[in-house]
C-alpha cells in the first residue's frame, strides 16, 4: 500500500523535527564539559529551557496528529534533551535529512532529484512551512508515480554498489558456475548498462563516478558517507512505493 500525499506531507514534517532537533543540539560530550563549569543559576536556566523546547515540540507533534505516526525511537529522540540525547540518536537524526530530500521532491518542491555524491544542504528545510501546517498537509500532491519508481531503481542500483563493494573487501567469493570472472566484472557490467540507459552521468574505470573518480577507490571514510546518503533515499523512496509492511515507515526493507 502506498502513502497518500498527506500521509507523506506528514512524514516530511515528523523527519524535518528530527533534524531540526539534532542541529539544535550540541554533541553530549561537549555540552557536558561546558555544562559543568556554568555558574548553577546559568544550568538551572538552560536546563529549563531544553526541558521547555522538547516539551513545546511534542505538543506541536500532537496537535498535528503527527505523534501516533512516529516510531518509538523517532519518540523517544523527540522527547530527548541535549543531556540526555545519545551521539548515534543525533547522528540517526542527522542523516534523516537524506530521507527528507526525497519526499521534499517527491511532493514536488524541488525540481531536480539530488545526486548521490553529496550530502544534501539542511537549509532546504527552511522552505517547509512552519505555519498553515494543515495547509500544507490538506494540499499535498505527488509528482507522477513513474518518475518516483525510476529513482527507486536508480537508490536500489546504487546501494547495490556498496553492498558489492562490502563484498568485494570481505573477500566473498562468487558463487560456482556464474558466467562472470569476478564482482569488479558484474560492476562494470551494471555501471555501462545505466550510463546508456542515462542513470549515470559517465562511467569513469567501468565504475560508478563518484566525486570524479570511481567507486572502488573512495576512502572508508567517503565510502561511509556515500553509503549513508544512500541507504537513506532508498529507504524513502521503497516505503513511497509502497514496499513497506503496512505502509509503516520503520517496517521499509531496503533489499538490492
Amino acid at each position: 500500500m502506498k502513502p497518500t500525499p498527506k500521509e507523506v506531507a506528514e512524514r516530511l514534517l515528523i523527519l524535518k523535527y528530527q533534524v531540526v532537533h539534532a542541529l539544535a543540539s550540541p554533541p553530549t560530550d561537549l555540552l557536558n564539559q561546558a555544562f559543568s563549569r556554568w555558574p548553577k543559576e546559568d544550568q538551572q536556566s538552560f536546563l529549563h529551557m531544553v526541558k521547555e523546547r522538547s516539551e513545546q515540540l511534542v505538543t506541536f507533534m500532537k496537535a498535528y496528529d503527527l505523534w501516533d505516526r512516529m516510531t518509538k525511537e523517532e519518540r523517544e529522540f523527540i522527547k530527548s534533551t541535549p543531556m540526555t540525547m545519545k551521539p548515534q540518536q543525533h547522528l540517526n537524526a542527522m542523516w534523516r535529512m537524506e530521507s527528507a530530500i526525497v519526499l521534499i521532491w517527491a511532493l514536488g518542491r524541488l525540481t531536480e532529484f539530488p545526486v548521490f555524491d553529496a550530502q544534501t544542504n539542511t537549509d532546504l528545510l527552511k522552505d517547509i512551512p512552519y505555519e498553515n501546517i494543515n495547509e500544507f498537509l490538506d494540499s499535498a500532491v505527488l509528482i507522477p508515480e513513474g518518475e518516483i519508481e525510476k529513482r527507486r531503481s536508480l537508490a536500489e542500483l546504487w546501494h547495490w554498489r556498496s553492498r558489492t563493494r562490502e563484498l568485494i573487501e570481505k573477500g566473498q567469493q562468487l558463487p560456482s558456475g556464474t558466467p562472470y570472472a569476478s564482482f569488479n566484472e558484474i560492476v562494470s557490467i551494471a555501471a555501462n548498462e545505466a550510463y546508456k540507459r542515462g542513470d549515470l552521468s559517465q562511467v569513469l574505470d567501468d565504475d560508478f563516478p563518484v566525486r570524479g573518480k570511481p567507486y572502488r577507490i573512495l576512502t572508508e571514510e567517503e565510502w561511509s558517507e556515500i553509503r549513508s546518503i544512500t541507504i537513506e533515499r532508498h529507504h524513502a523512496l521503497n516505503w513511497l512505493c509502497g514496499h513497506a509492511d503496512g505502509n509503516k515507515w520503520n517496517r521499509t526493507p531496503t533489499d538490492t
